[in-house]
């Protein structure tokens, strides 16, 4: 199996392979990422995690989102990185409106 497809697989079961994690959050309104772009989410550089795919509500998909991409309550952001960089974006795109 090739790796691409490897991390496809791995998507659908949030699992890690090697030291690279995948895992998929949903946006929740009232949420610090509730409108807000990823750009100001600020999520590529402190947080280090990679967004993949964007998931819209009506089911399409957005890969490899641009970082001017609002993210908007109920879209799924399917996310790869370290363990650790995986948490820290949970916890960015969890973080209560400041």
């Amino acid at each position: 199996m090739g790796l691409l497809a490897l991390l496809f697989v791995a998507t659908l079961f949030g699992a890690t392979v090697g030291y690279v994690t995948i895992e998929d959050f949903t946006v929740e309104a009232k949420r610090q990422a509730d409108g807000l772009s990823i750009r100001a989410m600020a999520l590529r550089d402190p947080v280090g995690a990679s967004i993949l795919v964007l998931q819209h509500q009506n089911g399409d998909l957005r890969v490899s989102p641009p970082p001017y991409v609002v993210l908007v309550p109920g879209e799924t952001v399917v996310a790869l990185g370290t363990r650790e960089q995986i948490d820290s974006l949970g916890q960015a795109l969890m973080a209560g409106a400041g």
